[in-house]
């Protein structure tokens, strides 16, 4: 009997110990002051553990009107700012909105729209072990340290194509980002430009001069950089596969458009298809706002 009544409670609090172990909702993600998305039946929250990073992380993902299992779709991934969320793309940005309206004047093909936590991290692999540098639930005042490269390929990546009808291929694969976003599309990309066909750096953050810039996180030292450094990759990889989209505000008060212009320009200069717009803004969800369509035909255009 006592043996019985052992390996029943044994038995609940194993459940308990699984429940409480893979809840994601048990999970805190630091918000700040952001807003998030309300699901719907086509914009949902998921929730994907990642080995790298030792904790579940949320990505927003968006489905076409219609989508059907049937159909095979091309992906693009957007990666939020410094001190945001992912869901800035679509309570800020409002991009799933830009979408329907363009495929309603057939202007785009249907795509799978796909937005995943970065943290403060700017997409790039700083230590083995993840880490909050600063106030856990400060966005504005922290900096995110992990293998988050590997979280987005090695992860995200296979996650999204195992789970939804995606065509699975580079040719049908884009990754875009605003500002620390931008920096991270633009790294994640040139760095692995077997797994993209299109990049976008959306008022990306480059720096012309990141010794002056003081920056030792994304930069300790010259070898670091050089591996790094989107402006550094284009003048040492073949990137001719891939198509670039770069864009920033006339107004930005981190000068960013220097960056641009000069990745812009090395690009050119190597054979790689690029565009570049300096339009009117400064750098904001705003200004994203505002060029959210050229975005989208960029992407996705017929």
């Amino acid at each position: 009997m006592k043996r019985n009544q052992i390996i029943l409670c044994l038995g609940i609090f194993l459940v308990y110990f699984i429940a409480f172990a893979f809840c994601e909702e048990d999970y805190h993600r630091p918000t700040g002051n952001a807003s998030v998305v309300r699901e719907t039946d086509r914009l949902k929250v998921v929730w994907v553990q990642s080995r790298v990073l030792e904790k579940p992380m949320r990505v927003i993902v968006f489905l076409p009107d219609g989508y059907t299992k049937e159909t095979k779709y091309p992906v693009l991934y957007l990666l939020h700012g410094y001190s945001n969320i992912e869901d800035n793309w679509f309570t800020k940005v409002e991009i799933h909105r830009a979408y329907d309206k363009l495929i309603a004047s057939g202007r785009i093909v249907p795509l799978i729209t796909v937005s995943p936590e970065i943290d403060n991290s700017y997409g790039i692999n700083s230590a083995d072990k993840p880490q909050i540098i600063g106030s856990p639930d400060d966005l504005s005042n922290n900096t995110a340290k992990g293998r988050y490269e590997d979280w987005l390929y090695q992860e995200l990546i296979p996650h999204i194509d195992a789970h939804y009808s995606t065509a699975a291929s580079r040719e049908a694969r884009f990754i875009g980002g605003q500002s620390m976003g931008g920096f991270a599309a633009l790294h994640l990309a040139f760095r692995h430009p077997d797994l993209f066909s299109k990049v976008g750096g959306h008022m990306p953050g480059l720096s012309v001069d990141p010794a002056a810039s003081g920056n030792h996180f994304l930069y300790p030292d010259e070898a670091t950089r050089q591996s790094r450094d989107p402006i550094m990759l284009a003048q040492n990889k073949d990137l001719t596969s891939l198509k670039v989209y770069l864009d920033v505000g006339d107004k930005d008060g981190y000068r960013l458009w220097e960056g641009c212009e000069k990745l812009s320009s090395i690009l050119k200069g190597r054979g790689v298809s690029v565009e570049y717009h300096l339009n009117k803004g400064d750098h904001s969800s705003y200004y994203v706002k505002t060029q959210v369509e050229n975005y989208l035909l960029f992407y996705a255009g017929k």
